[in-house]
């Protein structure tokens, strides 16, 4: 399991008003919590069962927005309607948080990197299983360019 995964995502929705709520939860340091709240049942529970619970829903031990433990994480407005992130998460990719937010009509473009992935990163593209690829070259909090089932996606 690698201890750190680097997360480069892009977030487009019709409705502007989801757009402003991921900006304002990534301020808040609460993105994933926005979205998929921890059950009020788990507040008093262990620590053991929270952790199950949150890697369970999030893909990830620990929520993320502009603080992080390596201080790298950033985001991007591109226009009401799109927004690009790049969030470092424990563990894995936040692929439940994905699913969730195709769920809720966004279009969801990522590409997730971690060291236990020998050179290679797993893209996933609006709810389409992950599949592995040839490491993307990054150039800070840019990456070049992704291709997957006739769609591209280029952050810059």
């Amino acid at each position: 399991m690698p201890n750190w995964t680097i997360n480069y995502i892009r977030l487009y929705h019709d409705d502007a008003d989801l757009i402003d709520r991921v900006v304002a939860a990534y301020v808040c340091d609460e993105l994933f919590r926005e979205f998929r709240p921890l059950p009020v049942y788990l507040e008093l529970a262990r620590s053991e069962a929270i952790l199950r619970w949150k890697v369970e829903n999030w893909g990830t031990k620990w929520d993320v927005g502009k603080t992080t433990y390596l201080g790298a994480n950033s985001i991007q407005r591109r226009s009401d309607h799109e927004v690009l992130l790049v969030l470092f998460t424990a563990w894995d990719a936040p692929t439940p948080i994905f699913d969730l937010w195709v769920e809720l009509g966004f279009e969801v473009s990522a590409s997730s990197d971690d060291q236990e992935r020998n050179g290679q990163s797993v893209v996933y593209i609006n709810g389409a299983s992950a599949e592995v690829f040839p490491r993307i070259e990054y150039e800070g909090n840019i990456f070049a360019q992704i291709v997957g089932e006739g769609q591209e996606m280029i952050l810059q």
